[in-house]
């Protein structure tokens, strides 16, 4: 239980120091953005990469990733619920909710914290796949089709290998030999420790899942 407390603390002292040098104007308006792309393209990629390259990704597949898409469906599901009974509206409208509050904040807040409550950020990366691979689909079909828009199937199903988490966890995944798994994560892991770095403005370890 120290070990949570302390790891949320120390998440909570980066993001704090984030903050203030955005409010404090520190490092200038430019600079916010600057390092918003490279936490989304080059940092917190790199850390995925060595997380999924130095642990039993399979194995966390197998058990986080089913638990990570039945609690987001009883939450969304649940939402949904509310809003026909309730809040009266519209399918779109539904819809977002529902997203909002069935998407976990994996990637900027749970990343970091993951890192310095438990040691490992393993558990993480089954729940960043199962948001983007199927969660994110999903819900962009969802509001394409009540909005009347012209679905494109190819553009949604391939959207998301666009996206660097899934290209660095499918890289970590495919398991190098011994030598370049260890040279591989040597480099990426200089590079991924910058993803726990504050980012001015609030964001914390990382600024864009």
């Amino acid at each position: 239980m120290g070990g949570v407390v302390s790891g949320i603390l120390i998440v909570s002292a980066v993001i704090a120091v984030g903050y203030f040098a955005a409010r404090l104007k520190i490092l200038g308006p430019e600079v916010q953005g600057a390092l918003t792309r490279t936490a989304f393209y080059i940092t917190n990629p790199a850390l995925l990469f060595t997380v999924v390259a130095g642990s039993d990704i399979r194995a966390a597949l197998g058990t986080d990733a089913p638990l990570a898409l039945l609690s987001a469906a009883i939450v969304g599901l649940l939402y949904c619920l509310l809003s026909f009974l309730f809040f009266r509206r519209p399918v779109a409208e539904t819809a977002v909710g529902a997203m909002a509050s069935s998407y976990a904040n994996a990637n900027n807040i749970g990343i970091p914290v993951s890192l310095y409550a438990v040691g490992t950020a393993q558990h993480v990366a089954p729940v960043l796949l199962v948001q983007l691979l199927v969660m994110a689909p999903f819900y962009l079909t969802v509001l394409g089709l009540a909005s009347g828009s012209k679905i494109s199937w190819r553009k949604v199903l391939l959207q998301p290998f666009g996206n660097p988490m899934i290209i660095a966890s499918g890289l970590g995944g495919t398991r190098p030999p011994a030598e370049a798994d260890r040279h591989a994560c040597r480099r990426c892991g200089t590079h991924g420790a910058a993803g726990v770095r504050p980012v001015p403005g609030g964001q914390g370890a990382a600024a864009e899942g």
